[in-house]
Parts: C-alpha cells; sequence; structure tokens
C-alpha cells in the first residue's frame, strides 16, 4: 500500500463528509484513509462510520479528546501505508492530487520526504495568497542546506498537509508530533523532520485545499493557550538550534533569526492583554530578552530599544500604533 492518510477529527460534522468523498474520488486508490476521531462532541463519529461501514479502506479510530497532536501520533502509530499524509478534517484532497504525488514517488524512489505547495482559501471558496515555488531547492544538496535555503527565500511551507513523509524514515527517527503541543504544531514537527538528514524531492503544486477562517476552527479567534503554545516552541527550538544542533555559524544564524523573528511576533500583540493574561507570559518573554535582541539590521535594533526603553506592553503598543500609520499611509500613496 502506497499512502496513509490521516484525518484528526473535532467539531467538524459540516466538512467532514466533503473531505472524505476528495480522497474516496482519486483516481489512484492504492491507500487507506485512517479516520482519527478525538473525542468530538458533534456528530462527526456517526458520519465517518457510515463511511467506513461502505469501504473496506476506511478505518475510524475513537479516543478520549487530547488535542490534534495525539491524534495524528495515534493515526501514525496505525498507518501501514509507505507513506503517511495529512488532512484536517475541514480541508479537502484535490482532485487527482495522490495521482501525481505518487508519480513524483516513481521517479525518485529512494525520497524520504517530498515537499509540495498549499492551496489556502476561505470558508466562501475566496482564494487568499499564491502558492509558494521551491525555486531554490537543489536535489543534490544535503537536506539543512535546503531547509536553511528555503528559509533565506520564504519559499518552505510548514503545514503538514503540503507534505508526505515515508513511513519508515518517520518509524526509524521516532519523529512524531510533540505530546501536549498546543499552537504550532505543524512547525515544530515539519523542523523535527527536515533537520535530519533526509532525501528530499518537490512538487510544483499543493495536495490539499486548507480551509481558513472556518466558524468553530482554532485558527477562527485568537486563543490564549495557542498564543502560549507557539511562543515557548520558538524559544524550544531557538535555544535547541544554539546549544545542542551540530550546525556551521551561517546555518545557527539563518535557523535562529527564523525561530528569533517568530518570537518577536508573538510579542508584537501583548499590549491586547488584560493583567492576568499579561502576567502569565511576561516571566517567558523577559527570560528571553537575548533572543528579542538576536537578529541583526536597523528595524530589529530599535524594536529591542524601545522594548528596553518603555517595557513589553508600551513597546508592542507603540509598535502597532506605527504599522497602522504605515498601511494607511501605503494606502494612501497607492
Amino acid at each position: 500500500m502506497r499512502f496513509s492518510i490521516i484525518v484528526p477529527i473535532y467539531n467538524v460534522e459540516k466538512y467532514i463528509s466533503t473531505c472524505i468523498e476528495s480522497v474516496l474520488k482519486q483516481t489512484f486508490d492504492d491507500y487507506e484513509l485512517i479516520l482519527v476521531v478525538d473525542g468530538s462532541p458533534d456528530g462527526s463519529l456517526d458520519i465517518c462510520k457510515s463511511f467506513s461501514d461502505r469501504d473496506s479502506r476506511i478505518r475510524v479510530i475513537e479516543k478520549e479528546n487530547s488535542g490534534v497532536s495525539d491524534t495524528r501520533n495515534m493515526g501514525m502509530k496505525a498507518a501501514k501505508g509507505d507513506f503517511i499524509c495529512f488532512i484536517d478534517g475541514d480541508d479537502y484532497l484535490k482532485d487527482g492530487s495522490l495521482g501525481r504525488f505518487s508519480k513524483v514517488i516513481d521517479e525518485h524512489p529512494d525520497l524520504e520526504v517530498l515537499l509540495g505547495r498549499l492551496d489556502v482559501i476561505k470558508d466562501d471558496g475566496t482564494y487568499l495568497k499564491d502558492p509558494v515555488s521551491y525555486r531554490h531547492f537543489d536535489r543534490t544538496a544535503k537536506s539543512l542546506d535546503n531547509l536553511c535555503k528555503l528559509i533565506q527565500y520564504d519559499e518552505l511551507v510548514w503545514n503538514v498537509f503540503a507534505h508526505i513523509f515515508r513511513r519508515e524514515f518517520i518509524e526509524a527517527h521516532d519523529l512524531y508530533f510533540t505530546q501536549g503541543q498546543v499552537g504550532s504544531e505543524d512547525l515544530d514537527f515539519v523542523f523535527k523532520v527536515l533537520i535530519q538528514e533526509c532525501r528530499l524531492a518537490v512538487i510544483d503544486e499543493s495536495m490539499c485545499v486548507y480551509r481558513i477562517f472556518r466558524q468553530g476552527s482554532a485558527t477562527t479567534k485568537f486563543n490564549f493557550g495557542l498564543y502560549q503554545g507557539e511562543l515557548a516552541m520558538a524559544k524550544k527550538w531557538f535555544d535547541y538550534i544554539q546549544g545542542d544542533l551540530k550546525v556551521t555559524q551561517d546555518e545557527e544564524r539563518i535557523l535562529c533569526t527564523f525561530f528569533a523573528k517568530q518570537f518577536i511576533r508573538k510579542v508584537s500583540v501583548i499590549h491586547r492583554f488584560d493583567k492576568e493574561r499579561l502576567n502569565r507570559v511576561l516571566p517567558l518573554i523577559k527570560d528571553s530578552t537575548y533572543i528579542i535582541k538576536y537578529p541583526s539590521g536597523v528595524k530589529n535594533t530599535i524594536i529591542y530599544r524601545l522594548y528596553s526603553v518603555f517595557g513589553y506592553k508600551i513597546g508592542a503598543k507603540i509598535l502597532h500604533i506605527y504599522h497602522r500609520i504605515h498601511l494607511k499611509l501605503k494606502v494612501l500613496r497607492s
């Protein structure tokens, strides 16, 4: 069997039929579809069971609610296919995408990770951004070299459903989603995979259509728990790269700068927090001043000094006002 397609399911009864049907109508049919229902309180489980009763390629796994990381891990450990793919229950596969990805595997039979693109649409079908292109990918280079280059040119998609992963490679390196990780689960996992020495290939198209701004989804409104997880994840990787990852100075600079900017973006919204939330995140931020100070350049120097002089909450508010004025002036000039 070529593909194991893993779908974590929670509160998606409005969308899950479309997701499952997008898999079933693929012309390439050498796959299994693993539906892992994460204690969903809606009717998603009944819908999944109705499909599995009609098609032997579909397996339904029930579990108590524990989040998307644990749910995907359960699906990965149950997988039997040569390659693992991910879809979320409110997303769907593009027509013929499994066959196109399978063709690339045939052309590169030794590959361990196939990097793809991602179509992003709003719930009403509105297209939001152009998919990336892997113009700077080098098939002959090491995976870490490619990772750094793609980060430099902003050409790497961090969503796991853009890519496929050889199951044997995942199992051999014990590469699973971080237990209990909330926020930036995909970035954490993809980075964990790509710092390994692995054989990569790319396909200049998307497998999945990724739906954002869905009512009830984790990305629809601000979630403080996700915010905390994303902040902690950026710090974790920054510290690991500087302390334990064996890389060159240039590679360390590229990777640390990437995660420092992730961290700084999160700090920039703390002016929105009430006193209780602010007190919960400030100790981590104050303990991570070295991360905020890390990236080079005039812009980051100004940001760092702003926080140093005014403090993080007021400094973030000043930056927010500046960006609003800058945006308005940009609109007026256009």
